[in-house]
């Protein structure tokens, strides 16, 4: 998991994250022996935020405020 993490950092697949809510993940063996990192975003589910807006520009405005 380190050197994995560490890839990525350097090839900037990930950051460092200083959120109160994350995403555990763990590894799956693929075919060829190589490791293929899998993510598990369901807790998250419970953190989302959801915004309604009547119209894409409307939607846009509001995701930036």
């Amino acid at each position: 998991m380190e050197e994995y993490t560490e890839e990525a950092l350097d090839a900037s697949f990930i950051r460092p994250s200083t959120a109160s809510t994350a995403a555990g993940f763990f590894f799956v063996e693929k075919k060829d022996g190589g490791l293929r990192p899998c993510i598990d975003y369901q807790g998250l589910n419970h953190y989302g935020i959801f915004i309604y807006s009547k119209d894409f520009e409307t939607h846009v405005k509001h995701v930036c405020q």
